[in-house]
């Protein structure tokens, strides 16, 4: 036996010296400055951030298309490109100098308030060497609420919005309440920025707003009754659906 487990581990041994590449580790940056290709064409699945880069109004719309205004800092853009417009993914349609133009299904229209704001949030998908710091977002919008109240605190804002579905709140909606998805001081995506949640009720969520994120984001133009999109935390989701998995299966 003794010789055996000897023999396996030189041929595993002699496996790595032939194969060096399956356990070396380049840094992406080495790659993108050896290959001389931007970042940004390598993303992880289109995934955002909730760290806005800006906002930008909204130029004109149609029952299938969207138009916004082109940001400046949009000094790479290439059709195809994803690109959260509020949260949601849209992928670049045509674009010049002035403006950009995203195809739009009817099914985002009714997620979404895409068919009704007149500004938007913008994020482009993080380089694959970029800083991380907002959280996991997919730019999938789960549905939209309502901005309830706004209550100026000695240091920011506090936003209250409607907890959607709040009435399915009982032991036979399998999870489908979404207050499952909330954890106070956890993360969520509201208009495509990342948020942490402040405090919970049986109908009612809020957080809390800095100064800078009013300033850079359209939360800070934003009225009682305007409708907002979230994307519920994707680690929460997995969790959850994981429970229902195991529910169903027992």
């Amino acid at each position: 036996m003794l010789l055996l487990l000897n023999q396996k581990k030189q041929q595993r041994l002699k496996w790595k010296e032939n194969n060096p590449s399956f356990f070396s580790f380049v840094p992406l940056s080495n790659i993108f400055e050896k290959e001389k290709i931007s970042s940004r064409t390598f993303c992880f699945k289109n995934m955002f951030t909730g760290i806005i880069e800006t906002s930008t109004p909204v130029l004109e719309r149609s029952h299938d298309s969207l138009t916004i205004v082109r940001p400046k800092v949009f000094d790479d853009l290439r059709k195809g490109m994803s690109i959260a417009i509020n949260g949601a993914c849209l992928s670049v349609a045509h674009f010049d100098a002035e403006k950009i133009q995203f195809d739009v299904l009817s099914e985002t229209f009714r997620k979404t308030n895409l068919g009704s704001v007149q500004e938007v949030n913008v994020e482009r998908a993080m380089p694959a060497n970029g800083r991380f710091e907002g959280h996991i977002v997919l730019g999938h919008v789960d549905e939209s609420t309502i901005l309830v109240e706004k209550k100026q605190e000695e240091s920011g804002v506090e936003y209250i919005f409607e907890l959607p579905n709040a009435q399915k709140k009982n032991e036979n909606a399998k999870f489908q309440n979404h207050i499952h998805f909330l954890i106070e001081k956890g993360s969520i995506t509201m208009n495509g920025t990342s948020l942490t949640i402040g405090k919970i009720t049986d109908s009612t969520f809020s957080v809390f707003l800095i100064p800078i994120t009013m300033e850079e984001t359209t939360f800070g133009k934003m009225n009682e009754g305007d409708l907002v999109n979230i994307e519920y935390d994707y680690l929460a989701k997995i969790i959850i659906q994981s429970q229902i998995f195991h529910t169903e299966k027992h």
